[in-house]
């Protein structure tokens, strides 16, 4: 017992002598300073400013991968449309509308939403869907969102046309482009480089992935145009009512087709010569 006791006194000693200062005073733990604080603030601003730009590419990757599977459902919804309707694509009275003769000479009908393409064209007709719209309505897409890109920062948004969508009264639009072919071009028949649907390119706050274009060509693959060389992003306008704000969508179909731009400089956008039905 006696021994048990001393050696209880001798460990509560060492441990006391352990804890003493040289000045014989017990140690306290002290708590971080102001100085301590700040720098580690600014270490903390020093480490977001170098990760937030690689946390923007991480997250613009990932938008990107989910168009090309928006991409990837349109053009299923394609393929299954053409087989039911003999082949052809689904038609747009839109492209009769910009490339008829008797609009020709009118520049300001390409200043409409039409650039974008409409999905569904208003005048409270519930019926009046067009283009890829009529993907929609006839239930080959499973929802209107699939036609709006997640990386879209331009002036029309799925969520501006929710509503739309259900009340059918208005003109509602997309935010891809779907290339307005003839309506007597058979899927089959195409080149199968075509590029059917891309990103929209109606102005700068409209090009979606700012660096280049999702694609779905007509062999029903999603494919990226890097735009390296800003052939596309030179043409773009500020604004989509700009004078031949079409411009950079007529001229890229080519571009995105071949994968590689012209070694000309591209032409300052003016006011369409309209002379087809076709975007070439």
């Amino acid at each position: 017992m006696v021994d048990t006791m001393r050696t209880r006194q001798h460990t509560t000693t060492e441990f006391a002598q352990s804890c003493r200062t040289p000045y014989g005073s017990f140690a306290h733990r002290s708590g971080f300073s102001i100085l301590d604080l700040l720098v580690s603030i600014a270490v903390i601003g020093v480490l977001l400013g170098i990760l937030t730009p690689t946390l923007s590419l991480v997250t613009e990757a990932a938008r990107r991968v989910k168009c090309q599977k928006k991409l990837s459902d349109n053009g299923l919804a394609l393929t299954m449309y053409a087989d039911d309707h003999r082949d052809t694509l689904p038609p747009s009275n839109v492209a009769e509308d910009i490339y008829s003769v008797e609009a020709s000479s009118n520049a300001e009908i390409i200043q409409s939403s039409a650039l974008m393409q409409l999905a569904h064209r208003g005048a409270n007709d519930p019926n009046n869907f067009d283009g890829l719209g009529r993907l929609v309505d006839e239930e080959y897409l499973s929802g209107a969102s699939t036609l709006y890109c997640p990386s879209h920062a331009g002036d029309h948004p799925h969520e501006d046309y929710e509503s739309s969508w259900v009340e059918l009264g208005s003109e509602i639009v997309i935010n891809y482009h779907y290339r307005l072919l003839s309506d007597t071009d058979k899927l089959a028949m195409l080149d199968p480089n075509t590029t059917l649907i891309t990103d929209g390119m109606r102005s700068v706050a409209d090009y979606n992935h700012r660096s280049g274009n999702n694609m779905l060509k007509a062999d029903m693959s999603v494919v990226w145009y890097s735009d390296e060389s800003e052939y596309i992003t030179s043409m773009l306008p500020q604004s989509e009512t700009a004078p031949g704000a079409g411009i950079p969508v007529s001229a890229s179909w080519t571009v995105l087709d071949t994968g590689t731009p012209p070694e000309t400089t591209p032409v300052t956008p003016q006011a369409p010569n309209t002379n087809a039905l076709i975007w070439d």
